[in-house]
């Protein structure tokens, strides 16, 4: 099992993960079918944890602005279908404060690679950390931290 940041620009990344559709399914994870995209999705697995981060960019929702606003459960394996790679998402909870990309740099004791990712500022669409990382990012915001204690993400924390 492993933990994820999914970075995306825009609202619609994260309101489509949790609202339905016309056609009764949510977004979960979606990428163009290329090889780049396909690399990244290879390794993500079922019972997999994805924080979803939103980019400035496309963010209309001032608090979500460079933030990790959610948390999603990985259900079923990436595929393809008409030229988009998917991920199936459920549990899909968004946070009650937004983590910030300014509070997560000035936090400390975070891994090495988690740091480098942080100072390349979050380029990468798919992120793996470590199980310490995820810790760390919950406690940021004890709101958060005991929010999560009351779902399905307890066992993580």
């Amino acid at each position: 099992m492993c933990f994820w940041i999914e970075v995306s620009d825009g609202d619609q990344a994260w309101l489509e993960k949790t609202i339905p559709q016309n056609d009764g399914k949510k977004r979960g994870l979606l990428a163009p079918a290329s090889k780049r995209y396909e690399n990244f999705f290879k390794n993500v697995k079922v019972c997999d944890v994805v924080f979803s981060y939103l980019a400035k960019t496309l963010t209309l929702k001032k608090e979500w602005q460079s933030s990790i606003v959610g948390i999603s459960t990985v259900v079923r394996p990436y595929y393809e279908l008409r030229g988009t790679l998917y991920v199936e998402t459920c549990n899909d909870l968004e946070l009650p404060l937004p983590i910030k990309y300014a509070s997560i740099r000035k936090k400390q004791g975070f891994s090495l690679k988690f740091q480098k990712m942080i100072n390349a500022s979050m380029q990468k669409y798919l992120i793996e950390i470590s199980p310490v990382d995820f810790k760390k990012l919950i406690k940021i915001h004890m709101k958060n931290y005991v929010f999560l204690k009351n779902t399905e993400y307890n066992k993580y924390i």
